[in-house]
Order: structure tokens, then sequence, then C-alpha cells
């Protein structure tokens, strides 16, 4: 004879049990995203003490997501200086990064002569990234710049030009990206160092 009350009592259990592992899983990855938003936006401010952030998105390659960018800006139009921190997905070496980065950089515009000095000190910066890592650039002016890995300054670069075609990648009208340039901005027009027209 079969036993109802024991198999209800048996399904019951595992609903349970898997909504309270669920309800686990949902808030720890809900509390490691405060978190690393909170870190980045920490890394930001003690730069741009009036930064503010204005949107996010997701950039995926094949489907597959890579990192969530955050778009933080000092005023509306980054004259005093914005940032850029991605929280890497999935891992990716310094040297498919470099490659990446220059590549873009050549489609919004740099030169040459520009991407081959740049790659030089693009590899000696960018490192190895891990899944859960952080990687934020800020544009600060007359300074150039600045590459923060998790908290620890990895390198700067002192060139307004560099800043131009590096941030270019996510804000040129030209990037490949364009629904992520579109999350990033929001309602806002692309920092005056990339555009001094607002295209959206």
């Amino acid at each position: 004879m079969i036993n109802w009350s024991l198999i209800i009592f048996s399904i019951r259990t595992f609903l349970i049990s898997t909504l309270l592992i669920s309800t686990f899983l949902i808030s720890t990855f809900s509390i490691n995203a405060f978190s690393q938003e909170i870190k980045s936006t920490n890394e930001v401010k003690s730069y741009l003490p009036n930064s503010k952030e204005v949107g996010s998105g997701f950039y995926s390659f094949m489907g597959f997501k890579v990192y969530q960018a955050h778009y933080f800006v000092e005023d509306d139009v980054g004259m005093g200086g914005f940032a850029l921190s991605l929280d890497y997905l999935r891992a990716i070496s310094k040297e498919d990064l470099t490659k990446a980065t220059i590549k873009q950089m050549l489609r919004i515009g740099a030169s040459e002569e520009q991407a081959n000095t740049w790659k030089s000190q693009l590899e000696k910066i960018f490192p190895d990234v891990d899944k859960g890592q952080r990687i934020t650039a800020i544009h600060v002016p007359k300074t150039g710049t600045i590459f923060i890995h998790d908290g620890k300054i990895i390198g700067k670069i002192l060139s307004d030009e560099f800043s131009r075609l590096f941030f270019g990648v996510w804000f040129d009208i030209k990037t490949s990206a364009p629904e992520l340039r579109s999350s990033l901005l929001a309602e806002l027009c692309p920092p005056i160092l990339i555009s001094r027209t607002c295209s959206k």
C-alpha cells in the first residue's frame, strides 16, 4: 500500500530545501555584487570625489558574458574626469586583454605608431584577470589614465590622446558594442574628451 502521507512529506521537504538553497545563493550573489559595486565606487572616489555612477551594462562575446561595466563621471560632460570599472565574469589572460584593447583602439582611430607604443605600455600594466576580479580605469584631467586592479594601482599612461582613444572603445560612436555604450551613458552625452558633439 502506497504511503501518500510520507510521499507528500518528502516532496514538501525537498521543495522547502530547494527554496532555501536558492534563496541563499541569490542572497550571496546579491551581497557579492553589492560589495563589488561599493569597492569600485570607493576606488573612483579616491580620485574623483564628486563622481556618480551613471550607467552599467554587460559586454558579451559569442553569447557569453565577459564583464559588467560601470561608468562614473565627475560632471555631466566629464570635464572633471570620468572612470570605467569592469567586473570580470570569466578569466582572461593579459595577452588577450592587451590584444583586444589595441584592436578596438585601432577601430576607433589610433594610428599604427600609437598602437605599437601603447601596446608596449599596456603589456606591462595589464594583469591576468580571474573571474570575479575588477579592473578600473580612471581619467584624471592633466594626469591621464590610472589603472587599478582590485584596489591596487597597476599603472598610469600620461596622455589625454590615449585616454580619448582608450575610453572611446566604449563611448565613441564607432564602438563595436553600441548597446553597451547606450547602457553606460544612459541619458548623458559621451565625455567631452571623446566627442565635442552629443552623439548618443
